[in-house]
């Protein structure tokens, strides 16, 4: 079901890369004497084993190790660098970001070509006595060594010197292009630099001349050698080697596509809101969204500069200005980045950053994106930082990890436990076992110490009492007088409604809450659970049925019987020579004892085992459903899943047959409303009348609250009305409703497409 306050994330981005026909043909592989070479498609070796690590290849080459050297070799298994640095590749590969620590051992993390950052301009660079050095491939080229050498596109690269900054190197000559340094430079593949000074804004300059090309932008990328890309406080755009523009900085993400020699330009993102009869009220294209915990929406006028708390018209607020909510907090979306508020966020307000939020009655438990848990009080303000390990034990506790264990935080007292154990794990009734060194102690729901950790066997019995078992008897401990009680026996079962039973050497006991004998006689067998007050019990005299709340038999024990169960609400279970039926509770036959199982009725129809397959049958023992299947279910209406070879079908009391077995799943929707059916992996709509209302054509369906449709059909989500009619069609990646019943939906628009000019 769809819940108002959630939101519900359609559209799912897949990124598919895409390697060449080279670089597959190729696949390192671990030989039986421990070293690796590279397979064809085959399975048979290509190179020889003989490195002691080979990773895969990216452009024609692959990086290696031999005795924890990294070097360099090509599809022949030649050496383009012979084994003997530190490392090959560049100070901002993704693997040598992660592996620093590893780098000299032959069984270091992972990597996959995606993480190989292949050579640039026939160069490569490597690191040679904690300093990094460009080298050409073939030829004898090498720049004198840095600090940071970054991977590179076009003629520059960029270079970093500690105490002084960032600059670059021109790849011809192998020297710095400046004197001064910056903090900060991205190369572009069109033989242009941005450079950043002392604030988060980018320069773009041509380093053959010297001259500016363009400044003022927040991002920068590369997109070919004759075209890059800016981001402004508006949108990305495409800008010529020359800084002239070629497409206005309005859009949520451009990428250059060389397949087909086209810039696609992707606008952004139009927002909806729906009222509550999915009638379009507002749109609007925006970078930043605004929500409250409790699922309203804040709506931006367009061009005013204005906010507005959807629902409320006389609730507004220009930026500087505090919109108060009655209730909840405001979070804001803006490019990935999520902040949460105490009132309306003005522009440069900075909030709590998280990418995980808990918000309690009494407390918020944030996650920041270095993913450090934060306990923060109802005003934002920190009441203790948890690190990054941390499990919540219960509405009070959380339990945060430590080199030698976890300790205890109490949220609401702001006191840590003292002790240090090795596991904590919640239990029944609210206690918690506390491990440690292997023995099991126990605390109550604060994380106050009940039981010391100790080797003799013991568990919660209730919400008041703890049983331990020792060899011939059993002690009660009351948590709250800390008085015990020992009573012979050999284990203790909590039975519910404070009733237990006891099971002794010679038989079985009932006790009460005061732990004290409910039936006279012990008895050979008692359950473990009652309903209704009722239990079941077996005697000398066969089993029957007891009535705590009477103390007297409901069903006196019979050797007609060969067990007998608890019982629903009108029938007792019951089995005589291995098949089963069900007594009424004045202890007369109301199914027949003839079949291999039945189970409880649903809507008066009970489902029947004979021979090993289920069937239907009503009171009167009428067979509504012969006994041919692997599997019966209710599902509603009347409307029963049957299951033969596998496969799904519909079976309606009234109308017999409506599907025969051929689904491979039929099931009730979560609203209850409707049955969705599944074949070939698509899915349709059965109605609670046994008619199928759709073809079976959606890979997924959203049921919403006012009795509205989402449907997935051809990776495009349509919105269908309660009569399932299209209203519109949509291209949906985010929705989320508020308490009032409108909706918040956010579509994709189509790209645009650039067109480049022949080279």
């Amino acid at each position: 079901m769809f819940r108002r306050g959630q939101f519900l994330l359609l559209g799912i981005l897949i990124n598919l890369s895409l390697y060449g026909q080279s670089n597959q043909e190729l696949r390192p592989k671990r030989y039986t004497d421990g070293t690796y070479g590279y397979v064809n498609r085959s399975e048979s070796y290509v190179i020889t084993p003989k490195f002691h690590k080979a990773y895969p290849f990216n452009k024609g080459y692959a990086r290696v190790q031999m005795y924890g050297n990294w070097g360099l070799i090509d599809k022949q298994g030649e050496w383009v660098l012979k084994p003997k640095y530190q490392y090959v590749g560049w100070s901002d590969d993704p693997f040598f970001q992660v592996n620093k620590a590893w780098l000299h051992l032959s069984n270091s993390k992972g990597i996959h070509g995606e993480m190989f950052f292949p050579p640039a301009e026939n160069k490569i660079g490597v690191l040679e006595e904690g300093k990094w050095l460009l080298k050409g491939l073939q030829s004898g080229f090498k720049t004198k060594p840095f600090d940071s050498l970054r991977h590179f596109t076009g003629n520059y690269a960029g270079i970093y010197s500690k105490g002084n900054g960032w600059n670059v190197i021109n790849l011809n000559k192998g020297q710095p292009v400046w004197e001064d340094y910056f903090p900060d430079v991205n190369t572009l593949s069109c033989d242009l630099v941005g450079v950043r000074r002392d604030s988060m804004i980018w320069d773009v300059i041509d380093p053959a001349s010297g001259s500016m090309v363009k400044e003022g932008f927040l991002e920068l990328a590369s997109l070919s050698e004759d075209f890059w890309a800016a981001r402004s406080e508006i949108g990305w755009g495409v800008l010529n080697k020359e800084g002239q523009l070629m497409a206005n900085p309005e859009y949520r993400q451009v990428k250059f596509l060389p397949y087909i020699n086209k810039i696609r330009l992707n606008p952004k993102s139009f927002w909806f809101l729906l009222d509550e009869k999915l009638q379009e009220e507002w749109k609007k294209q925006i970078d930043t969204a605004y929500f409250l915990s409790t699922g309203e929406i804040v709506l931006e006028n367009a061009g005013i500069g204005e906010y507005q708390l959807e629902g409320d018209r006389n609730e507004s607020s220009r930026f500087g200005e505090k919109m108060v909510p009655e209730k909840g907090y405001w979070i804001r979306y803006h490019r990935g980045r999520r902040e949460i508020f105490l009132d309306f966020p003005s522009p440069g307000d900075n909030g709590v950053l998280f990418d995980s939020l808990i918000i309690s009655e009494d407390y918020l438990m944030v996650r920041d994106p270095r993913k450090n848990w934060r306990i923060l009080k109802k005003d934002l303000n920190p009441i203790a930082e948890l690190g990054s390990y941390v499990n919540k034990v219960n509405e009070n506790l959380i339990d945060v990890r430590e080199k030698n264990g976890g300790r205890l935080f109490n949220i609401y007292t702001r006191q840590w436990n003292d002790s240090i154990y090795d596991k904590y794990y919640p239990t029944e009734f609210g206690f918690i076992y506390c491990i440690k060194k292997g023995v099991k102690g126990l605390l109550d729901r604060s994380g106050e110490l009940i039981v010391e950790p100790t080797p003799i066997y013991f568990r919660p019995l209730d919400e008041h009492h703890v049983v331990f078992l020792h060899l011939n008897s059993i002690e009660i401990l009351d948590v709250d007088s800390l008085s015990r009680i020992i009573i012979q026996g050999e284990s203790l079962h909590n039975n519910g409604d404070h009733s237990y039973v006891m099971v002794s050497a010679n038989g079985k006991q009932l006790l009460d809450e005061e732990f004290q004998k409910i039936i006279p006689q012990r008895v050979k067998n008692i359950s473990t659970e009652y309903e209704n007050g009722k239990v079941n019990l077996k005697t000398g005299k066969g089993w029957g049925i007891y009535d705590i709340n009477t103390r007297s038999y409901l069903i006196k024990p019979s050797m007609e019987y060969d067990s007998i169960g608890v019982g629903g609400a009108s029938e007792i279970p019951v089995w005589i020579n291995g098949n089963m039926g069900f007594l009424g509770y004045e202890g007369a036959l109301k199914i027949s004892t003839q079949y291999q199982q039945v189970r409880y009725p649903s809507e008066g129809i009970y489902p029947f085992m004979l021979k090993d397959s289920w069937g239907l049958l009503n009171k009167h023992e009428q067979f509504l459903l012969q006994p041919r299947y692997q599997e019966v279910e209710f599902l509603s209406s009347g409307i029963w899943r049957v299951q033969k070879d596998g496969l799904d079908g519909l079976f309606d009391i009234q109308k017999g047959m409506i599907i025969g077995p051929s689904l491979e799943d039929a099931r009730l929707s979560e609203d209850g409303r409707w049955i969705v059916i599944k074949k070939n992996g698509y899915r349709g709509l059965v109605d609670l009348e046994g008619i199928q209302k759709t073809s079976i054509v959606y890979s997924e369906i959203q049921f919403l609250e006012n009795k509205h449709f989402l449907v997935k059909r051809d990776q495009s989500w349509d919105l269908l009305d309660p009569n399932l009619k299209v209203i519109s069609p949509f291209n949906l990646s985010f929705i989320t409703s508020n308490e009032k019943g409108r909706y918040l939906i956010q579509k994709r628009a189509d790209p645009k497409y650039l067109e480049l000019r022949d080279r």
